[in-house]
Parts: C-alpha cells; structure tokens; sequence
C-alpha cells in the first residue's frame, strides 16, 4: 500500500555545482551524499519537512540517468512514493497490468529497496516505489 511521498528526483550534471542553488538558496540542509552501484549514480538528498529532494548525477555515460540526461536535461526525473511492502505493490501493479520497468527491487538510496515504473503508466511521470529498511 502506498504511504506517502518519499522524495522528488532531479537529474543534474553535477551535484557540487547544483547543491549550490539548495543551500545558498533556499538554505536547506545538505543530509547524506551516496553513491548507489546498482544505477550508477550519485544522489544527494535534502530534506525538505517529511520529503526529500534527490539530486542525481551519473557516474558514467553507459548509466540510464546519463542516457536520460543526454535526452531530456536536467530537471525532475521522478517521484517516489513509500510502499509498506514492495514486493506485494509490483505483484498488485503487475496484475493489474502496469508497465514496470524494475520487476523485482533494486538497491536504492539510504539503504532502501526501489522499483520503477514504465512513465507510460502514469501518463508521462516517472515513478519510484520504495521500501524503507527492507
């Protein structure tokens, strides 16, 4: 079942230069940099109250998000939502015939478990679902 909005994903170039605009700005709090193998990237998340703002970098042109950057620029990528249980959510997603680009979890940001969905399913969006300490 989805919980709530986890974090807004922003796709930039480079996260030093980009932070910038978040800290001396807006004066938010820069939490956690991490670098996430599975996608290729590098995320930096700021708190925003009860969601997150995800910078993401890609670590190298081969990675989705550096193919998506070259295609599209920077800007918001995705949204993600929490689930209480991932796996039931693709089940349910998946029988009722949502195009899922992740069918089973992947490792994501501050240790948890994530899942794309097609943007087709959600006319255009790209959305994120994630288990919190899975």
């Amino acid at each position: 079942m989805i919980q709530a909005i986890n974090h807004i994903g922003i796709v930039v170039r480079d996260i030093q230069s980009a932070q910038v605009f978040y800290i001396e700005k807006l004066g938010l709090k820069l939490s956690t940099v991490e670098v996430n193998e599975a996608y290729q990237v590098k995320i930096a998340f700021f708190p925003v109250g009860e969601v997150l703002i995800e910078l993401i970098e890609p670590l190298n042109e081969d990675s989705a998000i550096a193919r998506y950057l070259k295609e599209h620029g920077e800007g918001i990528h995705h949204i993600a939502f929490e689930s209480d249980d991932l796996d039931l959510e693709l089940k349910r997603l998946s029988t009722l015939g949502t195009p899922i680009i992740d069918k089973v979890p992947q490792p994501g940001g501050q240790g948890t478990q994530v899942a794309f969905l097609h943007p087709a399913a959600a006319n255009g969006v790209s959305v994120e679902l994630l288990e919190k300490n899975r």
